[in-house]
């Protein structure tokens, strides 16, 4: 095991060979090494303040369950999705940027510890990529956000139970509501509901727009048995 003091001279060292800047106001900050803002920009983004309906999008009050009692879900968006959110989230998603992960999972934790919810018995879930995105992408950014938050919230991490099944057309290119639902139906199956039944579930995702995919997913997680389930988003689109 390195000593502490290793750590702080590695460290140290980076700061100088390549001093830490905050992704907003370029500015150099040593608290942006470890969360890519510094202190004054973090404060300026909008967060949600509590949980919302997966339904409706009504913000709920402090340990209400849910407002549409058929919805399995409540939503946790930690911001609107608007700069400069949305284009961490783009170019994350769509360019492999993957350091974006960083900045994207500490905003969202910072929401979910700022909830006053007790998150300590929940498992972690990513949203499943099919196989052959995830071959062609490289990763999944779905579950880089959620090893980040894992760690963040100290939670174990599920991303073994549900796969995708077949690879639907990206939702984004999809603009009707009810053709993004036809689109994702079905695109989930549960392969070990063992590891959901009576388990508390944090499905994590990058963006909530008409929320077909996380209801997909979390309507085959409540079928299996899962309890409590709650999908946390970076940003929310209105």
């Amino acid at each position: 095991m390195k000593p502490p003091i290793f750590d702080q001279t590695i460290n140290y060292t980076l700061d100088f060979l390549f001093p830490p800047t905050c992704l907003i106001c370029q500015e150099i900050s040593p608290e942006s090494r470890e969360r890519s803002l510094c202190k004054n920009c973090s404060k300026k983004l909008i967060y949600f303040q509590t949980l919302l309906c997966g339904q409706c999008g009504v913000r709920l009050a402090k340990n209400q369950k849910i407002c549409h009692k058929d919805t399995p879900f409540r939503l946790a968006p930690a911001a609107r999705h608007e700069s400069p959110i949305k284009d961490w989230v783009h170019r994350l998603k769509y360019r492999g940027e993957r350091g974006y992960a960083r900045p994207i999972s500490s905003l969202m934790s910072d929401y979910l510890l700022a909830l006053d919810f007790d998150f300590s018995s929940y498992l972690v879930m990513p949203v499943p990529l099919h196989k052959n995105r995830e071959r062609a992408r490289g990763f999944n950014q779905s579950e880089d956000l959620a090893i980040l938050i894992a760690h963040n919230l100290n939670l174990p991490i599920l991303s073994s139970a549900v796969k995708r099944v077949w690879m639907t057309e990206p939702q984004a290119k999809t603009k009707r509501i009810s053709a993004r639902t036809e689109n994702i139906t079905g695109a989930f199956s549960v392969i070990e509901p063992t590891k959901l039944k009576n388990e508390k579930i944090l499905i994590v995702d990058d963006i909530f727009t008409s929320g077909g995919t996380v209801k997909e997913l979390a309507k085959v997680v409540s079928q299996s048995g899962g309890k409590q389930i709650i999908a946390a988003v970076a940003g929310k689109t209105f």
